[in-house]
């Protein structure tokens, strides 16, 4: 369906936000997750139908007999679909990414709107007038498309990854500012939210510029800043898997200083360069950025160029759909967890909602562009958000519920270790430490001062006896704040870890640890 998100930054007309929902068994009784994508500029159907949703189109779904017989890609059942913990819409965001849209063009010369409108119909995006707009349409999503959850009182939470670390906290602000309520002027039941390999922003720094520590044209490559402001993160990640020689690390880590490393002196200095830059390449050759084991052929760029972070129908409320238990026997204890088995993506997504025949059965206007964007390039975008730690807080505060989880393999800068350093000092006591977003401190990144009620350990995945590693957990404030970290996934963490991101999903929805 459509979400009306208000007038639209150029001032001209109306914005609709589009949201696909899986509605899990028994819908009416379980909680719901509203999914994110980052960017900026990524439809966040990629989540629902790449991710975790109850049907997957990757390229498994250009092999079946039945694609073979119609040139439609076959959507293939996903065992470990979040569905079957929560059910799950997803919002494009924002307009015109995926099939939202914009009624009206920005009033310059060649640009129009409707569902074929270009990525700068909308006017100028910034991460504020993005979050005032999911506003808007989380309101009449309660209180218009789905008013049974006001009725029936179900916890609901927002969740995303990538640069949803800073779309998802900036919403959650929006939330608690002003509490959503149904038709009737009951609140809404509020859970929390949970990031995945998120991008916090910035802490401020009053000599730099806004979004200093990052540069996301830079991301997949050896130059600084990338999702991180100095190279000393990526050094340890590629040689700590055994991507770059033993000597090479011990001249980068004699020839730079810890400042320049770690971004608290930038540039770095240009002996050091030569090193982390140019020698670096040279010995670590291509890796895609989202999992240095991923080995899909069409992700071998034919120019050097590598994405960021990676849908669209109208829902038809006719009752949910049967997805059977995820937790069924296993052929081996590999399956669903390999971490190096998923599917390679392709073309699949495309070629599906590029057909007439689906854009009509999912409601999608046949004219519509599903623009996909990335990186906030192609559309008027401007980061604007400083780092989001302050909602944190004011969610702690408010006693909802915090889940950050990370994939160990993503090697875009967003992995556990530098995303660990971020928020461990964070949740704790670290004022002064020094992180990837910059110094904590006592005014614009404070941190929380909570007991941490559960160090560092593995947890495995279910059904409980299956002997496969998830991953590993901390804790704080008796489960409220967690962290997680996925053994074996990339940046699209349930694509890798299927069984271990529906472990990871189930406990939160449950408040388990």
């Amino acid at each position: 369906g459509f979400l009306n998100a208000g007038t639209p930054p150029s001032g001209l007309g109306t914005m609709y936000f589009h949201y696909i929902c899986a509605m899990a068994p028994n819908w009416q009784e379980m909680p719901l997750s509203i999914w994110y994508n980052g960017g900026p500029g990524a439809p966040s159907t990629f989540g629902l139908f790449q991710e975790f949703g109850p049907y997957l189109l990757t390229d498994d779904s250009m092999k079946t007999q039945a694609y073979k017989d119609t040139g439609i890609p076959t959507p293939i059942y996903n065992p470990w679909t979040w569905a079957n913990a929560t059910s799950l819409c997803e919002i494009d965001s924002p307009a015109p990414m995926g099939a939202s849209f914009c009624t009206h063009g920005n009033g310059t010369a060649g640009s129009h709107g409707g569902p074929s409108g270009d990525p700068y119909s909308c006017g100028p995006w910034t991460d504020k007038t993005t979050a005032k707009a999911n506003h808007k349409a989380h309101i009449n999503f309660f209180q218009k498309a789905f008013p049974e959850f006001e009725t029936n009182q179900q916890p609901v939470s927002l969740v995303g990854e990538s640069y949803a670390g800073v779309y998802v906290p900036l919403f959650v602000n929006e939330w608690l500012d002003d509490p959503i309520t149904g038709p009737s002027g009951k609140l809404i039941n509020f859970k929390g939210f949970a990031i995945g390999d998120g991008f916090p922003a910035c802490i401020p720094d009053p000599e730099k510029k806004i979004d200093w520590c990052v540069d996301l044209n830079n991301v997949g490559f050896f130059e600084y800043p990338n999702a991180l402001p100095g190279p000393y993160w990526d050094v340890e990640f590629f040689h700590g898997h055994s991507q770059m020689s033993e000597a090479l690390y011990h001249k980068i880590m004699t020839t730079c200083s810890e400042e320049e490393l770690k971004g608290i002196t930038m540039p770095i200095s240009e002996p050091c360069r030569s090193l982390v830059t140019t020698e670096a390449t040279k010995q670590v050759g291509f890796f895609y950025a989202y999992n240095l084991y991923e080995a899909c052929p069409s992700e071998v760029p034919s120019t050097p160029h590598r994405r960021m972070i990676q849908g669209n129908a109208r829902n038809k409320r006719g009752g949910a759909l049967d997805f059977s238990s995820p937790l069924l026997p296993s052929g081996s204890y590999g399956d669903g967890d390999t971490g190096l088995g998923a599917p390679c993506l392709g073309s699949a997504m495309n070629i599906y909602f590029g057909l007439k025949d689906i854009q009509q059965h999912l409601g999608i206007p046949l004219d519509n562009n599903f623009i996909v964007l990335d990186n906030g390039i192609g559309f008027n975008y401007t980061t604007d958000s400083a780092f989001v730690g302050f909602v944190y807080e004011k969610a702690v505060k408010a006693g909802k519920r915090v889940l950050v989880y990370e994939g160990d393999s993503d090697d875009c800068g967003l992995q556990t270790a530098p995303i660990e350093d971020i928020w461990v000092p964070f949740f704790g006591n670290g004022t002064g430490v020094w992180t990837p977003a910059g110094r904590l401190n006592d005014s614009t990144a404070k941190p929380l001062g909570l007991s941490i009620t559960s160090t560092w350990r593995p947890f495995g995945v279910l059904p409980a006896g299956r002997k496969v590693q998830a991953g590993f957990v901390q804790e704080w404030a008796h489960g409220q704040v967690t962290f997680a970290s996925i053994r074996g996934a990339g940046h699209l963490m349930p694509l890798y870890r299927p069984a271990a991101a529906y472990t990871m999903m189930a406990a939160y929805q449950k408040d388990e640890s």
